[in-house]
């Protein structure tokens, strides 16, 4: 416990050094409860969306490409 208050001081400093202490205040910390929860009691992954969806980014990405090529 003894290093918890030093780390939490970096933190905080880096934190505001960055303008990112609003972000982490504001979103990050609202989120750990829900992330907590989700770990809990786990989350269902539709595998065959999520590979249908991964065959429609491959095709984005090649045409993306190819169009940044022909540039």
């Amino acid at each position: 416990m003894s290093l918890l208050g030093p780390l939490m001081v970096a933190l905080y400093h880096r934190l505001v050094e960055t303008n990112l202490w609003d972000l982490f205040t504001e979103v990050e910390t609202k989120l750990v409860p829900i992330l907590g929860a989700m770990e809990a009691t786990g989350v269902q992954v539709d595998t065959e969306k999520l590979l249908h969806f991964d065959e429609l980014l491959k095709l984005r990405i090649a045409h993306v490409e190819s169009t940044a090529h022909k540039v």
